[in-house]
């Protein structure tokens, strides 16, 4: 059977493997910028290994990188200073403290985090607490920048001094003042808003990891930039194109972008605390869906079947799936979402079970919504789940939704908003669909059709133009 990627298995069986060392640097508690790596241990020696940059002072988790199944010479190959090895209660504990002292001003962590956390422990009351001084000697941030830096970290800037005012956090960068960083920048309405945020270069990202929520970290150069997304495969391609014109028409027509934050939004909060897996979905279940659904290129408009042959046996082993796992929503979604993606046969038959299991499953009823929405069929029973705006009021029985539930209910109002023309409607749950950091196997499909609806736009500007 075909292996988990790298990303899939530390983010499933990291924490299975006994931690191995740990290291931080020599002059952590001075510098207050650490350097961190925790490294698990496999059976044939190698480790997977987190690499932390920990900002003490401000930022938080500044960097995070994993490794999987390396030498450790390779691991520690990547540092030159000076690296003591340390208990794993120390490491975790500088990390976290980082992490939380950030996020106590809404300052996120690096996006890669979100996998190589998985190889922390999770961070509980088993892990012994140590204090970690955090901030300057009254307690409160230093956002220290290198000259030229100051752009990049406008977003932080800005919301230290809304949630502490202008003179109450220490600001250095080069031998500017502070004064100098607002003087710079007061007069920037007309920039690009949010620019600060997107530093990351596209070289940064391995292949097949850029998607809506990591695309929006990176600079508009890079991705405007022909010869270095070339090589990317058609699904990051899309996404690369349509966060690119999504910048070009705030632009030009910021009323189409809400003028609320994407984190202050109704729902966002539950992203971080959402139970990943639904009700009744084990591990286990995961890691064959996994397998299975990587033996087929589903993410890619290039998986379309031509050959009826290969139609009637990817159908097939579709069917199989639905067959074992008839009774559960969140895997007869993903076979519903695959059927739409490949447009196999099997699609009434799995568009069936979702009905059915619609009367007890939120989840199913939800992409039972999908399902019918994109084929541009009807069904009265559900259109006040196509209507609703939020999932609480549609299914006010539930106390707690799932990553996963949250995900396709968003992902569901881009698509019935895109069906409606309602461009605005759409930009406001894309964006908030791509903070789960969760891809639908249909996301290809969708995608085209937003990028139509943005063209026209964009067509419609240029004729006001003449």
């Amino acid at each position: 059977m075909k292996e988990l990627s790298p990303k899939k298995y530390i983010e499933t069986k990291a924490r299975s493997l006994p931690i191995y060392k740990c290291f931080i640097n020599k002059d952590w508690n001075r510098a207050k910028m650490v350097n961190v790596i925790v490294m698990r241990r496999h059976v044939n020696g190698n480790v997977t290994a987190g690499m932390f940059l920990i900002d003490l002072l401000c930022l938080g988790v500044k960097d995070a990188v994993y490794l999987f199944n390396e030498p450790e010479e390779k691991v520690l190959s990547f540092f030159e200073n000076v690296l003591i090895e340390v208990d794993y209660n120390l490491a975790h504990n500088i990390v976290f403290a980082g992490h939380d002292f950030a996020m106590d001003y809404d300052i996120q962590p690096h996006p890669e985090f979100k996998t190589a956390r998985f190889i922390l422990e999770e961070d509980s009351d088993d892990i012994p607490l140590i204090d970690i001084p955090v901030g300057d000697k009254n307690g409160l941030p230093s956002l220290i920048l290198p000259a030229g830096q100051e752009f990049k970290y406008r977003h932080v800037f800005d919301k230290l001094t809304a949630k502490l005012g202008k003179n109450n956090f220490n600001y250095y960068v080069g031998s500017e003042s502070e004064d100098d960083f607002d003087e710079e920048y007061e007069d920037d309405d007309d920039e690009f808003d949010g620019e600060d945020e997107m530093s990351d270069s596209i070289d940064d990202y391995e292949m097949g990891i850029i998607n809506p929520y990591s695309v929006q970290f990176i600079n508009t150069k890079d991705l405007m930039d022909s010869i270095k997304n070339e090589t990317r495969s058609i699904n990051e391609s899309l996404t690369i194109e349509l966060e690119t014109k999504l910048r070009m028409l705030r632009l030009i027509n910021p009323e189409f972008f809400d003028r609320v934050d994407v984190e202050e939004r109704d729902g966002y909060d539950e992203i971080d605390d959402a139970p990943f897996l639904p009700e009744k979905f084990t591990q286990e279940m995961e890691d064959e869906i996994d397998l299975f659904f990587n033996d087929y290129d589903i993410y890619s408009s290039e998986s379309s079947i031509e050959d009826k042959e290969e139609i009637d046996f990817v159908n097939e082993a579709h069917a199989k799936l639905l067959h074992k796992y008839s009774n559960n929503p969140f895997v007869v979604g993903k076979i519903a979402d695959a059927a739409l993606a490949l447009d196999l046969p099997l699609q009434e038959e799995v568009i069936a079970t979702l009905k059915k299991l619609s009367l007890q499953y939120p989840l199913a009823k939800i992409t039972y919504a999908f399902s019918i929405c994109y084929l541009g069929k009807q069904d009265s029973l559900i259109d006040y789940v196509l209507k609703g705006d939020d999932i609480h009021e549609v299914f006010p029985k539930v106390e707690t939704f799932s990553l996963a539930e949250i995900n396709e209910f968003w992902f569901l109002k881009v698509l019935y908003a895109l069906k409606n023309n309602n461009l605005k409607y759409a930009i406001y749950f894309y964006e908030l669909y791509a903070e789960t950091n969760l891809i639908s196997l249909v996301l290809i499909k969708v995608q085209e059709l937003f990028l139509e609806k943005l063209n026209e736009v964009f067509e419609q500007f240029e004729k006001n133009l003449i």
